[in-house]
């Protein structure tokens, strides 16, 4: 794997979460939170580039989850 993966990976995680956060809620909330939990997760708990994105899923089952309950 190339060294610079995990970044491109973090970008494309907050580019779209910020995306779907103007889209669905009109705030950058969502891809600021996904960059919080991505750093978090690679540095604090040193998960690794999979953890890291067993997150970023988890986030987006949230997402749904709220979805689903706020309706």
């Amino acid at each position: 794997m190339l060294p610079y993966t995990p970044l491109l990976i973090m970008i494309a995680c907050v580019i779209f979460f910020y995306r779907l956060g103007m889209y669905e809620y009109k705030s950058e909330f969502l891809g600021v939170l996904s960059l919080l939990l991505f750093m978090t997760t690679l540095i604090v708990f040193k998960f690794g580039l999979t953890g890291c994105l067993l997150v970023q899923g988890a986030l987006f089952v949230g997402m749904i989850v709220w979805n689903y309950i706020r309706k």
